[in-house]
This record gives C-alpha cells, sequence and structure tokens, in this order.
C-alpha cells in the first residue's frame, strides 16, 4: 500500500453510537448526517477490520462534513483504538492515537468543508486487527465557539 491510500471509508450510517453521549442521525437534503450539538461532548465512532493490504504506517482522518451556522469553530478530537483479543468488549480500552482539529464553519451554513486530522501511530496494530475511530466534538471547550450544530458525514482513514 502506497503512502496516503485509503484504508477505510465510513459514511454516517456506518457509525456504532456508544453507550452515551451519542451523536443523533439526521438529514441534509439526500444526505445522511451525525449530528454533534454545542455545549457537550458528543460522539460518532466507527469500527472495521483493518485491510490485509494494511503495511503498519500511521493513520491520518479526513471528515467530510458542515455545519448549520456560518461563524465559529468546533472542537474535534480523534481518538484510534486498536481492539486485541482479551479486550472487554463492554468498556473499550485507552486510546492508541489521541489528535485534536480544529473545524471552521463553512462561508454558508451546508456548504461542505474537510477537516483533516494529523498522523498518529496505533502500537500493536495489524492487518486483520479490529479499529476503532471515534470522532468527539468537545462542545463544552473554551475553544469551540460553533453555536449550532457541527454536522458529520463521512471519515476517511489513510496509511501515511
Amino acid at each position: 500500500m502506497a503512502a496516503g491510500d485509503t484504508l477505510l471509508e465510513f459514511d454516517a450510517l456506518a457509525n456504532r453510537p456508544p453507550a452515551s453521549g451519542f451523536a443523533s442521525l439526521g438529514m441534509r437534503g439526500d444526505w445522511p448526517m451525525l449530528l454533534l450539538a454545542d455545549a457537550a461532548t458528543e460522539i460518532a465512532q466507527f469500527a472495521a477490520l483493518v485491510p490485509q493490504h494494511y503495511r503498519g504506517g500511521d493513520l491520518a482522518a479526513s471528515c467530510l462534513a458542515t455545519a448549520d451556522v456560518a461563524s465559529g469553530q468546533a472542537k474535534l478530537q480523534l481518538d484510534l483504538y486498536r481492539l486485541a483479543p482479551g479486550d472487554d468488549l463492554a468498556a473499550l480500552p485507552a486510546a492508541s492515537a489521541t489528535v485534536a482539529a480544529t473545524a471552521t464553519a463553512p462561508s454558508t451554513a451546508g456548504e461542505a468543508l474537510a477537516v483533516d486530522f494529523a498522523a498518529a501511530s496505533v502500537a500493536g496494530l495489524a492487518a486483520g486487527d479490529w479499529l476503532v475511530a471515534r470522532i468527539s466534538r468537545l462542545g463544552g471547550d473554551a475553544a469551540d465557539t460553533l453555536g449550532g450544530v457541527f454536522e458529520l458525514a463521512a471519515v476517511t482513514i489513510t496509511e501515511q
């Protein structure tokens, strides 16, 4: 696999909501969206088997998103987890990697925007392992000034 090639793709319907604090599902036109409200931490969570062509590189994520307002910034966090045999499925293990990003509202509410998370290493991750990608909006953080809903349409994970 070449650096930068897509490893995994998830749309909003692939969300595996956690037991609490989960993003709600909505629509924007024909697009299913995960709605992450302001003033609270809300989570979108995705899981998949790591494909056989994964070669052990760092992982980066990019999101297709929008907002229902045209000003402010959403404070986001990406947590990556490797699920291994013996892990308790009732509670995720500690995140293997955590990366922060800030999403600036589009100039017109509803316009698509890309949000990129820097590459991070997931210790011990190998082809055939389960990977969980959790994106949280930290709406209660002082740096989150987006006074509306952050809408997540899709997430792409690439190997660097």
